[in-house]
């Protein structure tokens, strides 16, 4: 998918306050001055989307907001099971 369409689906409210997902290059304007960047940030988590736009994943979830992901993947066809 191209970066703007999995903006939609991933949409910011899902996470909170950093979002689900951002343009790596955002990320590291954003957090530069930090160690924690809040994203998977690791050369091996880096992400492109269909249109080439480098992206990386909010690391901030937890049982307030990890549901808005378990619903979404359900509603997009996934089994999620509690374990």
């Amino acid at each position: 998918m191209d970066f703007n369409s999995l903006k939609n689906l991933f949409r910011d409210e899902y996470q909170g306050s950093t979002g689900v997902i951002n343009r790596l290059d955002f990320v590291e304007t954003k957090y530069a001055n930090k160690s924690n960047k809040r994203h998977f940030t690791g050369d091996n988590e880096i992400l492109v989307s269909k249109d080439n736009i480098k992206f990386v994943v909010s690391t901030e979830w937890g049982k307030d907001n990890i549901i808005n992901i378990v619903d979404l993947a359900r509603k997009e066809g996934f089994e999620i099971q509690a374990v």
